[in-house]
């Protein structure tokens, strides 16, 4: 009797662990991924355009449940793709020196994932050591072997106190970037 319980209770374990739920981890493809920037000033609305790389990172599920997540933003890697010639140079110089992402001292944005939802990542972005809070309407698919997240949003890096975002004391109003930058994301990974 003895014998057959035990029996009895091996099987039921061995049942119960081979239904548990795997973990699935989703690792990012820099190469198909992109990352497109739009930043505009606040008078007349001109604008720039640009790129920057996401390198790495990854997205950890169980089933369909989402469970951690967090990428990195080579900041050394942007980018402006509206100009050309020496205006390119300035620009892209400018957006790495300390008027903007110092990337000289911040190499890296990292961005730690917070929520996932069928249209919608929330995420916090670390960025100059100071924290961007980030709602990203998407397109999501998800399968057995990639995910996918495609979408147009803004963020708000006001939080990181940019002294190029300043307005100028001779033109309060008018002589500096909107602190919103829109983005356009194709985020692509594989399992």
């Amino acid at each position: 009797m003895k014998k057959m319980f035990v029996m009895m209770f091996s099987a039921a374990t061995l049942a119960l662990t081979s239904c548990e739920v795997k973990e699935t981890k989703y690792v990012v493809n820099s190469d198909e991924t992109t990352l497109n920037w739009t930043g505009k000033y606040v008078a007349d609305g001109h604008t720039h355009m640009g790129t920057v790389k996401i390198t790495d990172g990854e997205l950890v599920y169980k089933g369909e449940e989402f469970v951690s997540g967090e990428f990195k933003i080579d900041m050394k890697s942007i980018t402006a793709t509206d100009v050309d010639g020496e205006m390119k140079t300035n620009l892209e110089g400018h957006l790495n020196s300390m008027d903007y992402f110092n990337t000289d001292a911040f190499k890296t944005a990292t961005v730690t994932v917070e929520k996932v939802t069928s249209d919608k990542i929330t995420a916090k972005i670390n960025v100059l050591g100071k924290v961007v809070d980030a709602e990203m309407p998407v397109k999501i698919t998800k399968t057995e072997d990639s995910f996918t997240a495609v979408g147009k949003f803004d963020l708000d890096f006001s939080a990181t106190q940019m002294p190029g975002f300043k307005a100028a004391p001779k033109d309060p109003e008018n002589a500096h970037p909107d602190t919103k930058i829109a983005f356009e994301l194709n985020l692509v990974l594989k399992k």
